[in-house]
């Protein structure tokens, strides 16, 4: 199975990162009651913002020998994100589409390979650098918002389905660590193009709470909590003993935490700006490396562990209908 680089256009992930439920409004109210029906209208915003992700993987060479055979590390990624985000508020009923697309203007990757347990033994480490890839972001979610007699505060218990997906491409290889058994030697070496193509698809739970400060300002902030499948797809493209385009498959359970702050200004009952800070972090159980060979035959190994974690801040405009 191989993970496209173009984001799948069904919806299969879930992000209701609320985008404050309780802004529209009238700027010519004396109170901090709003004008516009809360529990009845659509919001739609567009986002853009910058995002740094890290990502890390490890596994066990065959028959768990040594523990951790190789590590790779992905670090520093900067990312340039834009999003569409469609919430429909019906009888306090809601339903949340989100999508997120950024492009991968920097990186840093590292390879370490290792004979001996608990990474001793290290007889291979390359850096290489990431750069003109991308990350999908796609979630669906519904939830039902309960507020107080004056309005002022709104909490949104939600659950959804979402999907994540880095695609990563390492370049401009450098060996750093080698051994008399290792090629290529010491320095740069020519010809890397391989890639990491990972895909995290979860169900959550969460809640959003929206605080309206006064009639132009709202405070939100949510979590989620996602129970994921991993799945990840390599192309080592120097490395002749390994079958390609799909050189191994990465799979295992996971979960996530997820959480944003909002601060939105509303300047009108229709128009609203806001800033936000979202934070992910993930993580995998043990699950499974399989390889394939150039000569058909494919191994199973152990994957140890995958981590990522997420930091974005982003400006956001909307428009209420």
């Amino acid at each position: 199975m191989n993970i496209k680089k173009r984001f799948p256009v069904y919806p299969i992930f879930l992000t209701v990162f609320l985008i404050c439920c309780s802004n529209a409004y009238s700027l010519g109210s004396d109170n901090n009651t709003s004008t516009v029906n809360l529990n009845r209208y659509a919001l739609i915003t567009i986002s853009t913002g910058y995002r740094t992700d890290t990502l890390d993987w490890n596994t066990a060479g065959f028959n768990n020998n040594p523990n951790i055979l190789s590590e790779l590390e992905y670090e520093d990624i900067k990312i340039y994100q834009t999003a569409l985000n469609i919430k429909s508020v019906l009888n306090n009923f809601v339903v949340n589409l989100y999508y997120n697309y950024g492009v991968i203007t920097d990186g840093n990757g590292y390879d370490s390979d290792y004979d001996g347990d608990n990474r001793t033994l290290i007889f291979s480490k390359s850096s290489s650098t990431i750069e003109d890839d991308n990350v999908c972001d796609f979630s669906l979610a519904a939830g039902y918002q309960f507020s107080n007699k004056s309005n002022n505060f709104i909490i949104t218990p939600a659950i959804g389905f979402s999907r994540h997906d880095q695609n990563i491409c390492v370049t401009n290889g450098i060996q750093t660590v080698e051994t008399e058994n290792i090629t290529p030697p010491l320095g740069p070496f020519s010809g890397l193009n391989s890639t990491y193509e990972s895909s995290w698809k979860s169900f959550w739970i969460g809640s959003a709470i929206s605080f309206i400060i006064n009639k132009n300002f709202t405070l939100s902030a949510d979590y989620k909590y996602h129970f994921a499948d991993y799945e990840a797809v390599a192309d080592w493209n120097l490395r002749e003993v390994f079958s390609h385009p799909v050189s191994f498959i990465h799979s295992a359970d996971a979960n996530g935490h997820e959480s944003s702050f909002i601060l939105e200004y509303c300047f009108s009952n229709n128009w609203v700006v806001a800033t936000e800070y979202k934070y992910h972090t993930w993580s995998t159980k043990q699950g499974t490396s399989t390889t394939f060979f150039n000569d058909g035959a494919q191994g199973t190994t152990i994957l140890n562990e995958v981590n990522w974690t997420s930091k974005s801040f982003n400006l956001i405009f909307g428009y209420r209908f």
